[in-house]
């Protein structure tokens, strides 16, 4: 490929351990900018700003929130 593209990407983490896997040397590759942002520390604004915003999965369900206070947000 011999233009690469300039998007930002937010990649939202439930737990510190994730990642895009085998996405993230692909998607910089193309030139994509990532940034982790965590759940629990969530700047809305930072995630609006993005162009392209993916949320990852994780061992957590909506029935965690006793220990995930952050999960209503």
């Amino acid at each position: 490929m011999t233009g690469k593209i300039n998007i930002n990407v937010t990649a939202i983490r439930h737990v510190a351990f994730e990642d895009l896997g085998l996405l993230e040397p692909m998607l910089e590759d193309l030139g994509f900018e990532i940034n982790y942002v965590n759940a629990w520390e969530l700047d809305r604004q930072a995630a609006e700003m993005a162009d392209l915003v993916v949320f990852l999965g994780g061992p957590i369900s909506e029935m965690d929130e006793l220990d995930y206070p952050f999960l209503p947000d």
